[in-house]
């Protein structure tokens, strides 16, 4: 990918920080909740192979992987920490794999069924979107759909108020 702004070591740095003093202690929340309900509606099977690009300590890796029970998730985060917090979460979990990477020297051997960038597009330049595109394009099987979840500042107001209602 083109370098631009901070390097990538720097971003990492930040999103260390910030999975050690934010993600840590906020855990699942309605967000991630709502995104899960998104990719089921837009097909997310039991048996797919997941790519979920900007994983954080893996959130919405629990959720999906408590939904993909006969497929697999290769959780990638470019925070070194965040990822070694995935990691230490899913020990158990032979279906869950979690790596560091920036997605510009992404690698494997496997296509996936789903490749899920949550909330992660808009941290990145947008100069490098074709980049990762053509970085995550390969490895998307012939079955496959890339979703990505941008969130709207307005989104958890709108969540909240729904729920309310439908509680009532």
């Amino acid at each position: 990918m083109t370098k631009l702004g901070p390097s990538n070591e720097q971003i990492g740095q930040f999103y260390d920080t910030h999975a050690i003093q934010v993600q840590g202690k906020v855990g699942i929340n309605i967000r991630h909740r709502s995104i899960m309900r998104r990719l089921c509606r837009a097909g997310l099977r039991v048996d797919y192979h997941v790519l979920e690009v900007g994983c954080g300590i893996g959130t919405l890796t629990e959720l999906m992987g408590k939904h993909v029970q006969k497929g697999t998730t290769l959780a990638v985060d470019i925070s070194e920490e965040a990822i070694k917090m995935a990691q230490q979460r899913f020990k158990n979990n032979d279906r869950i794999t979690c790596e560091a990477n920036d997605m510009s020297s992404f690698s494997s051997d496997r296509n996936f069924d789903c490749i899920i960038l949550p909330d992660v597009l808009e941290h990145i330049p947008e100069e490098v979107h074709e980049d990762l595109s053509r970085a995550m394009g390969p490895y998307l099987s012939d079955r496959g759909m890339i979703c990505i979840h941008i969130p709207d500042p307005f989104s958890l107001d709108r969540i909240r108020t729904e729920r309310r209602s439908c509680c009532i």
